[in-house]
């Protein structure tokens, strides 16, 4: 029964993000921005919240940038330090990466968001975030890869969690090919020449 629910409040969501595309901006933020805080608060059920992180998502893909940046983003930032649900975390890593092509200025928060969700004290939501790293990559500068997503990759690789540690060995071949040659270092190199032999 519960599954049945959670399967007609996704396709409740996808019709107000469809709906939303067509609303004066005025309309979004009264009407379909207040439907997204009610699902989002962290009084209500946990499958609601997670719900909210999705239809977040829908809603970045139909809305300026300005207003993913002056409000997707800030709700989900919200969402992925301070829910005390894991499912809740676990969906933000999950579609987080997402919503980095329809973003603007606020791309640097998304990272940071991002790094903050991969020191998660709940393995799980480290998990997605390793799994989520080449999604990371393929949305952000070179620069980015080489500043950010490798510090990243190397901390999630040394995780105390096996199953993290698993999902991240995975990544490192997508984040050295992704990185470029002008941004590639020798560490880069050794990290994925010392995988690569520890596993043959």
């Amino acid at each position: 029964r519960r599954e049945t629910a959670f399967e007609v409040r996704k396709c409740v969501i996808q019709a107000l993000a469809n709906v939303s595309m067509h609303l004066k901006q005025s309309d979004r933020e009264k009407v379909v921005f207040s439907d997204v805080m009610a699902l989002a608060d962290d009084h209500g059920p946990d499958t609601d919240r997670e719900s909210a992180v999705h239809l977040l998502l829908g809603l970045a893909e139909g809305f300026p940038p300005e207003m993913v940046d002056g409000y997707v983003v800030t709700q989900l930032k919200m969402m992925a330090t301070q829910d005390s649900n894991v499912r809740v975390r676990k969906a933000v890593a999950t579609i987080l990466t997402d919503v980095i092509p329809f973003s603007d200025v606020r791309r640097s928060v998304i990272l940071h968001t991002f790094h903050q969700l991969a020191a998660d004290p709940e393995c799980g939501v480290r998990k997605q975030c390793a799994m989520k790293l080449r999604s990371l990559c393929e949305n952000v500068s070179k620069q980015a890869i080489a500043n950010d997503c490798f510090p990243l990759l190397l901390r999630l690789v040394g995780d105390a969690s096996k199953w993290v540690r698993m999902e991240a060995l995975k990544q490192i071949g997508y984040v050295v090919a992704l990185v470029g040659p002008d941004h590639f270092a020798d560490e880069m190199a050794k990290l994925f020449v010392t995988t690569c032999t520890d596993h043959m």
